[in-house]
């Protein structure tokens, strides 16, 4: 089913942006051999690249057909919690150039709410005691995401930081306003035209 579902929607799709991580890796051999597509990280380029597709940079695209990604956490509105493979503000990108949104997910990673999950925040190295205050100042508890292959704060494609939250929406929206954040993985279905396809694993 997941399958055809993948096929049907990239139908006639000329440019096309995926996302990163298992899920969309295991879309990939589905793809239309005859889209262009543009990726939200170097891995999923190289995973492109070794399936022969056609991918571009982003920075050479005004606007995309589609849009296909995964997700951690979705609820019933849709709305998401994105960012675990670390490519957040990439993928925000390529979902606002996107006419279309589909996003493929498991049905256990659905939540009625949100509390008690961490949200990811991509932030400058450079403010990472800056945004620590105030994150204490707030209540916010937080971990800052350490690499598990190397010692050390994982980095993004981007060069920066990620710290992850627990869920809080009003801080995540004001969140933008703070000097040195870059992004934020909490994505509201308001913001975006979503499709999600949830599939059992």
């Amino acid at each position: 089913m997941l399958k055809n579902n993948i096929k049907d929607v990239c139908e006639d799709k000329h440019t096309i942006g995926i996302g990163t991580g298992r899920t969309v890796e295991s879309i990939l051999q589905y793809l239309n051999p005859n889209s262009t597509y543009v990726s939200s990280s170097h891995q999923t380029s190289i995973s492109l690249t070794n399936l022969s597709l056609k991918s571009v940079p982003i920075e050479t695209v005004q606007r995309l057909d589609l849009y296909i990604d995964g997700c951690d956490y979705f609820d019933r509105e849709g709305n998401m919690i994105k960012g675990k493979g670390g490519s957040l503000t990439t993928e925000k990108l390529l979902c606002s150039m996107a006419d279309e949104v589909v996003i493929v997910v498991q049905d256990y990673k659905y939540r009625k709410r949100f509390n008690n999950c961490y949200v990811p925040i991509e932030i400058l190295p450079q403010s990472i005691k800056y945004i620590e205050n105030i994150l204490i100042k707030n209540g916010i508890k937080y971990e800052l995401r350490c690499s598990k292959n190397k010692f050390g704060p994982v980095i993004t494609d981007l060069g920066n930081f990620i710290i992850d939250i627990v869920y809080d929406r009003e801080f995540l929206i004001r969140s933008k306003q703070i000097c040195g954040v870059v992004e934020h993985g909490y994505f509201e279905n308001k913001d975006y035209n979503i499709k999600v396809e949830v599939f059992k694993e």
